[in-house]
């Protein structure tokens, strides 16, 4: 049985199941809509810097995409300060 607020569990057969938390704190990837609201922008800026190369995602099967956690952390800290 999976444990609450998204924690990995082993099963007998030795395979892990993590359940879904209901927030992203603690995700190592996000959506567009996520990013965006970590970035303060929209998912459509969020999109645009994808397609540019400012922001690099990973694809997930054929549909599915995700910006890592890391990834948001670089560029951040390649902005210059305001």
């Amino acid at each position: 049985m999976p444990a609450p607020h998204g924690r990995t569990t082993n099963t007998s057969a030795g395979i892990a199941h993590v359940a879904p938390s209901g927030d992203a704190s603690d995700a190592l990837a996000f959506s567009y809509e996520q990013t965006a609201k970590k970035l303060n922008c929209s998912p459509r800026t969020v999109f645009s810097m994808v397609e540019s190369g400012q922001l690099r995602a990973v694809r997930i099967g054929r549909r599915l995409v995700r910006i890592p956690l890391a990834e948001i952390h670089r560029y951040l800290a390649e902005q210059p300060a305001a």
